[in-house]
C-alpha cells in the first residue's frame, strides 16, 4: 500500500478495519487502510499529501509531537484519532470521546452521579475518563495491571463494591486477544448497572455474557466506531459538528451490524440447514461452512464413523473446536450439527458474533437416516427432538418455521438479517 493517500486510516495492525465501509457511506472520497510501522511516522508526516486521516492504535498518543494544532477537547483527552490538513497546518481532533458519548445515549446509560470503573489506560481509556468526567461522574477509577499515580489494580479495583457502570477499553476479549477472558470479574460488584465493552470484534464478549447473565445492562463499542467514523468525516469535509443522530448514521450501524454477524443455522438432523444454508449463500453472497462437513475434512472420516469408532465425546471435542474457529470469523452462513447446541461453550461461540436462526421442522417431518447414529430410528430422533427443542428456541433471535421450499426460506432468512433491528 502506498503511503501516499488523501484520506485513510493509520495505524497498526489494520487487519479487520471497517473505516473504510463506513467512510463510503459518509463521504464522497477515496479511504485507504495504511499500515504504518513506528520507524515509518517521521516519513509520513514529514511531506504530508493527505487531506485527512484517522489515527489507531499504537499511534493516538505518538503523532501529536507532529500537529500544528490540537483542538482543545483532544489536548484535554491526551490522545488523536483525527488530523485534517487545513491550508499548510496539520489539526489534530478526537472523535472517539463524541462516538463514545452517542454509544451510551443510544443505551440509555447515565453517568451522572455514578462511580464508573475504566478498565485500561491507553488512549480509549483517556477518552472516556474525561468523558465520564464531563458527564459528571460522582468518582471514576482507572484500573492497570500496574498500579500508578493514575490508576489502581485490578485487585483494588474488586474490593470496590459500589461501582455503578464497568467500561472496557482494554483488548482482552476481543478475537486473537484471549476471547475467552474477561478482564475483571463481576462477582463482587453488587450494585453495578451497566457494562460497556469497546470492543466490537466479537460482538458479544465474555465480559458482556457474565454481566448478561446477572441481569445487567451490556453494550459493544461497535456503535462507538461508526459515530466516530461519522464525526470524523464531517471534519473531513469541513461541515460543522452536529451531535444529533439521523437516519444516515443509524442505516450505517445496521448495515454494518448485519454485515458483520455471521448467519447461524441450528435446528435438528433433516430440518434443511444445508439446504437453507447454500440457497442464502448464493443470494447473499457470502461463504457457506457445515460444520459437520468441516470436522469431516478434517478427520478425513464422517461424523457417524467419528462417533462409531472414537465415541461420541471424542467427536463433540472436535465439533467444539470447529465453532469456535469458524464462529471467529464474520459474515458467514454457518449450518450446525443437530447436537452442536447442548454444550455451554458452543452456545456462547455461536452468539459472541452471529445472529441465530432456529429451522424449526415438525417433527413427524424429520426423518431418521444410518448416517446419524444418533438419531437413526424414529425412537431416537424423538428423544433428541425433545431434548433439543428447547435449547433451540432459547439460542434463537428468530424462529424460522421450515413449511416452504429452501429457496423461499432463504429469502425470508435474507430479508430479515439485512432489514431488521439485529
Amino acid at each position: 500500500m502506498s503511503k501516499k493517500i488523501k484520506y485513510g486510516l493509520i495505524g497498526n495492525p489494520l487487519g479487520q478495519s471497517y473505516s473504510p465501509v463506513l467512510h463510503k457511506m459518509f463521504g464522497d472520497y477515496d479511504y485507504q487502510l495504511c499500515q504504518l510501522e513506528k520507524s515509518e511516522l517521521l516519513d509520513f508526516f514529514r511531506t504530508p499529501n493527505f487531506k485527512g486521516i484517522n489515527v489507531t492504535i499504537p499511534y493516538k498518543e505518538m503523532v501529536i509531537p507532529y500537529l500544528d494544532e490540537i483542538d482543545p477537547l483532544a489536548k484535554e483527552i491526551g490522545a488523536i484519532n483525527t488530523i485534517v490538513k487545513t491550508g499548510e497546518k496539520l489539526i489534530g481532533y478526537n472523535t472517539d470521546i463524541l462516538g463514545l458519548n452517542a454509544l451510551l445515549e443510544k443505551n440509555n446509560i447515565e453517568i451522572e452521579a455514578k462511580k464508573v470503573l475504566i478498565l485500561g489506560t491507553g488512549g480509549t481509556s483517556k477518552t472516556a475518563k474525561v468523558l465520564c468526567q464531563k458527564l459528571k461522574a460522582k468518582k471514576v477509577y482507572l484500573v492497570s495491571r500496574v498500579k500508578s499515580d493514575d490508576s489502581i489494580s485490578y485487585a483494588e479495583a474488586e474490593k470496590l463494591k459500589d461501582i455503578q457502570v464497568i467500561i472496557n477499553t482494554t483488548p482482552v476479549g476481543m478475537y486473537g486477544e484471549n476471547i475467552d477472558q474477561s478482564p475483571i470479574s463481576l462477582d463482587s460488584f453488587s450494585n453495578l448497572e451497566a457494562v460497556v465493552d469497546v470492543i466490537y470484534n466479537p460482538l458479544k464478549t465474555k465480559l458482556m455474557f457474565e454481566a448478561e447473565k446477572k441481569g445487567i445492562k451490556t453494550c459493544n463499542g461497535l456503535y462507538m466506531l461508526v459515530m466516530q467514523a461519522y464525526y470524523a468525516s464531517q471534519l473531513f469535509l469541513k461541515n460543522k459538528i452536529n451531535l444529533k443522530t439521523n437516519d444516515l448514521q443509524d442505516e450505517a450501524y445496521q448495515r454494518l451490524l448485519a454485515q458483520m454477524a455471521n448467519i447461524v443455522l441450528i435446528g435438528m438432523p433433516s430440518s434443511g440447514k444445508t439446504t437453507v444454508g447454500l440457497k442464502l449463500a448464493e443470494i447473499t453472497n457470502r461463504s457457506f461452512i457445515d460444520t459437520d462437513h468441516l470436522i469431516e475434512e478434517k478427520e478425513k472420516m464422517h461424523p457417524s464413523k467419528i462417533i462409531e469408532k472414537k465415541g461420541e465425546a471424542y467427536f463433540r471435542a472436535k465439533e467444539t473446536e470447529v465453532i469456535k474457529e469458524v464462529a471467529s470469523q464474520s459474515g458467514q452462513i454457518i449450518a450446525t450439527g443437530g447436537g452442536s447446541i447442548l454444550a455451554k461453550e458452543n452456545q456462547m461461540a455461536l452468539q459472541a458474533n452471529s445472529k441465530i436462526y432456529f429451522l424449526d421442522r415438525a417433527l413427524e417431518e424429520l426423518t431418521p437416516t444410518k448416517d446419524r447414529p444418533l438419531t437413526a430410528s424414529i425412537e431416537d430422533l424423538e428423544e433428541k427432538y425433545q431434548e433439543r427443542y428447547p435449547i433451540y428456541q432459547h439460542l434463537a433471535n428468530e424462529v424460522i418455521i421450515v413449511n416452504d421450499l429452501a429457496d423461499q426460506l432463504a429469502e425470508k432468512i435474507k430479508e430479515i438479517h439485512f432489514n431488521d433491528n439485529i
